[in-house]
């Protein structure tokens, strides 16, 4: 685990824009698969002040994840190889390859969470959690794919099935200021 950490506000900003060109990339593709849309609204969401999109969100915390773990390694001068932000459907690349080790990123709010089917299509080492926290903070979480199979798993109903694993982000409440 590293952090926590502030979101930079231009990093924040620029995954904002990201998202939008990725919606827009993306509606033709939800427009023929109607049941994977997400049209529903996030009535609070961690990372802003209101009620927002459920599209733009779920990509949102993704994309933000990304761009915060690639400032994180420029920072520390680690080289490593990216995939696109925006990309066509379907494509399982890993996100990251460093050392020459393939890396999935997840961003998430309340629990570190990957479905279970798309655990078995993604053919990565290790996938990079950021947690995020309250005040535009987070906290970075890295696990080999083999050990979050371990983790529970919910089942929401037979198409929603993922693996959790619960973290208790009260331990940095005072470490935000």
């Amino acid at each position: 685990m590293e952090g926590p950490f502030k979101i930079p506000e231009c990093i924040f900003q620029h995954a904002i824009l990201y998202v939008k060109s990725r919606v827009k990339a993306n509606q033709k593709h939800y427009e023929q698969l109607w049941w994977k849309r997400r049209n529903f609204i996030i009535k609070n969401p961690i990372l802003f002040d209101g009620p927002i999109e459920g599209d733009f969100y779920t990509d949102f915390k993704g994309i933000l994840a990304e761009l915060l773990v690639r400032h994180r390694m420029d920072l520390t001068g680690q080289n490593f190889t990216a995939s696109a932000f925006v990309k066509e459907k379907g494509n399982n690349d890993p996100d990251l390859i460093v050392n020459e080790k393939t890396i999935d990123i997840k961003g998430c709010e309340k629990s570190l969470k990957v479905n279970l089917q798309s655990l078995s299509k993604i053919n990565v080492d290790y996938i990079v959690f950021v947690l995020y926290l309250r005040d535009k903070h987070f906290v970075v979480y890295k696990f080999k794919k083999s050990d979050i199979s371990k983790w529970d798993i919910v089942t929401v109903n037979k198409n929603n099935q993922y693996y959790e694993y619960k973290i208790d982000k009260r331990k940095w409440r005072h470490q935000i200021k």
